[in-house]
């Protein structure tokens, strides 16, 4: 058998040369400056162009003059004075931003939260420039720093969770204004719809927002933020015994009970189906519906969603290497399945069953003892490049209010891809599509 080869001995010569290297760069380092963003310089900017004579374009000027000095890093005052401007007017510019990255860098190389890491920061450091001209961003802004400033510790789950629902609805603002939606945020009452919308002739409708969460809350989230320590343990023991390069694995999973699931499935399709319909079920109250015609709208974020557009039909057709396999849609059957549908998933390999079990509850809009209000639901999801929604028409009367082509407007104007209980464009949904 043969013998590992034995360490090699480093040479004088190299290890003379490794310890100048490293006093080298502690002598330089008071010189540099550190991480300076270029989203949020560029965001500085721009402010300070929109209000010439505010604090911030007061900031943009001596930062820019200090920048330009030849000389800086021979002068500690004004490189710590450059670092101050920079800190300050960033708060200032972007201060949901910049609350958040100071809690996300207070976890970094320690755990993970499932909330704070579906926050997509180039639409924060939007909203927050948004909310210096508008008063509805505006609000939203200031809710979200003040739920982390209430954070009593980091990490601080319950407040998480709670910065993560404001920038939810803050980001369900700005998704429906990009779509051309004439939008507006309902202040007047607690029980009332986040948001009014209007159709082109200017008949309007209402939508509420709901975040959903993992499944489990607030005690799966601990259980993840305690298994996210591992890894880095784990990371931090295999550079400790001499590896240049380290690595470790972590799962988030957010299907999974928490501590005792015995029986879970990653790839569970059944799983998905029972979660949105009893989430969204528990999520949605009847008297915010009341207003007027209203659709429910859900951020699944913080969940993972099968199927892409096809969600939205009962059954579709996904193709795998040479094969392919029929895959129940997991939105159209959490609305509208019924007690003993069949839920299909795609094998794990050939020859595996596809028949994964049968629904043991009705849909949220065909179980006559549990009712779910609103002419229909619309899910919003993220891809790698955008967000993409998907939406679903409830089976519902027609008024002379609000007629059935009125519901089909606002979901076409609201969404990607849309259906109804007839399913009656699964013609265009029934062939599985990676949406990016």
């Amino acid at each position: 058998m043969s013998q590992p080869p034995k360490p090699k001995t480093p040479s004088a010569v190299w290890l003379a040369y490794r310890n100048h290297h490293g006093r080298t760069v502690e002598s330089v380092r008071p010189a540099l400056l550190g991480h300076f963003s270029e989203a949020l310089l560029d965001g500085i900017e721009m402010r300070a162009g929109k209000e010439p004579g505010g604090a911030i374009a007061a900031a943009h000027r001596e930062l820019l003059t200090i920048l330009q000095k030849k000389d800086l890093h021979q002068s500690v005052p004004e490189l710590d004075r450059a670092r101050a401007i920079y800190t300050d007017a960033c708060r200032t510019t972007f201060p949901a931003t910049s609350a958040f990255n100071r809690h996300s860098q207070d976890l970094s190389g320690l755990s993970h939260n499932a909330s704070l890491t579906e926050v997509d920061s180039d639409l924060l450091r939007e909203i927050d420039l948004l909310a210096h001209d508008d008063p509805a961003y505006g609000t939203f802004v200031a809710d979200m720093v003040a739920k982390l400033a209430q954070a009593s510790s980091t990490p601080d789950i319950v407040a998480y969770n709670q910065f993560f629902e404001i920038y939810a609805e803050a980001m369900v603002l700005h998704f429906l204004r990009g779509r051309g939606i004439r939008t507006s945020r309902v202040t007047d009452s607690k029980s009332a719809p986040d948001f009014r919308c209007e159709l082109e002739d200017g008949k309007e409708y209402f939508v509420e927002v709901k975040t959903l969460d993992i499944v489990g809350g607030e005690i799966r989230h601990k259980q993840i933020m305690e298994d996210g320590l591992a890894p880095n343990v784990e990371i931090e023991r295999q550079l400790r015994d001499g590896r240049r390069i380290a690595s470790a694995t972590s799962e988030i999973a957010p299907y999974r009970k928490a501590y005792d699931d015995t029986g879970y499935d990653a790839y569970s399709t059944k799983r998905i189906i029972d979660t949105l319909r009893e989430k969204s079920l528990a999520a949605f109250k009847s008297s915010q519906f009341e207003r007027g015609p209203t659709f429910a709208l859900v951020v699944s974020d913080r969940l993972i969603l099968k199927g892409w557009k096809s969600a939205l039909v009962p059954y579709y057709y996904q193709e795998a290497h040479e094969s392919g396999s029929c895959v129940s849609g997991v939105i159209w059957q959490a609305a509208f399945g019924t007690t003993g549908t069949p839920v299909l998933r795609q094998p794990d390999f050939e020859g595996k069953p596809t028949l994964e079990g049968h629904l043991d509850a009705y849909g949220l809009y065909v179980d006559a003892g549990r009712s779910f209000s609103g002419e229909g639901l619309v899910v919003l999801q993220k891809s790698s490049k955008r967000r993409l929604s998907y939406g679903l028409k409830a089976p519902k009367a027609e008024t002379v209010a609000w007629s059935s082509d009125d519901s089909e407007e606002a979901l076409t104007a609201m969404c990607d891809a849309w259906n109804d209980y007839e399913n009656s464009r699964g013609f265009a949904l029934s062939k599985y599509e990676i949406e990016m």
